[in-house]
């Protein structure tokens, strides 16, 4: 099609199709290829030698550009009868050097010259068996760059954490605004409140909402969520409000935990919301056991292969879409970042980001 079309002028494609401009690339394409495919014209003077002379490094005109040229057999060949038949292509790439050096355009060209020589041998075959990378390439990519499997155990985030908390019930779980929460008495706080939630119906493939600040009482609701079985929803309160309800429409959470000064933001079409600081909340916690919940106590038995938290995307290409995590993945995660960081049970995590920010 692109063949076809050669002809038309490069004034016409920018006026019909008014790309977006932008000073720092070119408005239709950043990579160019041509090919010549017809025969080198000889330059024939009578009397005259000629002798080519190269014009110099070229100025690139776009990022990258691929330019390829058919060669032929001559009729000097040592084979009369080839004459003027294709003897293959050879070709130059002129790159930005302010975007590439190289080495990566050499690589480039090695994978632009395996895909051809792939594509030569089986024209039949689909795109998607073309082999890009050699072996090496794939092994590193593969292999060496994403050896991340650990051999961690099938559990659930409420099981990591109540080992955690037997292990060192004393040590400094969550610090905020100068108050030190030991694991010991978030587990218990989280216990409570994980009740609460059963007895409102929260069970495993539950979705509740947590809108709250950053908080003591953010990190006791989320491990809350799931130690009562249920999947927690993070979000940030300082989100529009449009956003705040495209969220509770489109995630259809079983209930919102939040805050007494949160809860003046929702109205009646938003789910039923427990304002965790509300003194009546906290007087039925109070009644509350503050041992670990058991399967018994839940709806049903809580599995790793249970959504954990769902995070929404941005929203940033379109409407944001919800992302559902299951437990299965957490043990795995919890390893790879304490090996990558070395994290020990002396160091100390700065939660920087949003509890709602996808990443």
């Amino acid at each position: 099609a692109a063949f076809a079309h050669q002809d038309v002028p490069f004034e016409r494609l920018v006026e019909d199709l008014a790309p977006a401009r932008s000073m720092a690339r070119h408005p239709l394409f950043q990579v160019m290829l041509t090919l010549q495919n017809n025969a080198e014209a000889v330059l024939d003077l009578p009397g005259v030698d000629a002798t080519p002379l190269p014009a110099g490094e070229p100025v690139a005109k776009f990022d990258l550009s691929f330019a390829l040229a058919e060669t032929f057999h001559t009729n000097t060949d040592t084979d009369a009868d080839t004459g003027n038949r294709p003897a293959g292509l050879h070709g130059v790439i002129d790159y930005a050097l302010s975007l590439f050096d190289r080495e990566t355009v050499e690589t480039l060209a090695e994978r632009f010259v395996r895909v051809l020589d792939t594509v030569t041998a089986n024209p039949l075959q689909h795109v998607n068996a073309i082999e890009v990378l050699d072996p090496a390439e794939r092994e590193q990519i593969l292999g060496e760059w994403n050896d991340t499997a650990r051999d961690v155990p099938a559990v659930t985030l409420p099981e990591l954490f109540q080992a955690q908390a037997a292990r060192t019930p004393e040590a400094t779980a969550v610090v905020f605004a100068g108050v030190e929460v030991t694991y010991a008495d978030l587990n218990e706080r989280a216990n409570r409140l994980a009740r609460l939630l059963i007895d409102r119906g929260v069970g495993p493939e539950s979705l509740v909402a947590v809108m709250l600040e950053r908080s003591i009482d953010l990190s006791v609701a989320l491990l809350a969520v799931t130690k009562a079985g249920g999947a927690y929803l993070p979000i940030d309160p300082d989100y529009p409000a449009e956003r705040i309800t495209y969220l509770f429409t489109d995630a259809q959470p079983l209930l919102v935990l939040t805050s007494m000064g949160m809860a003046s933001r929702l109205t009646h079409s938003h789910p039923p919301y427990v304002a965790v600081d509300d003194p009546r909340t906290t007087t039925a916690l109070e009644g509350l056991d503050d041992t670990d919940p058991t399967d018994t106590e839940r709806r049903s038995t809580l599995l790793p292969a249970h959504p954990a938290y769902v995070i929404y995307t941005s929203g940033s290409t379109g409407q944001p879409k919800g992302v559902a995590v299951t437990h299965l993945g957490l043990p795995s995660l919890s390893a790879v970042q304490a090996d990558e960081f070395a994290i020990t049970a002396g160091s100390r995590v700065l939660q920087f980001a949003s509890a709602s920010f996808d990443a």
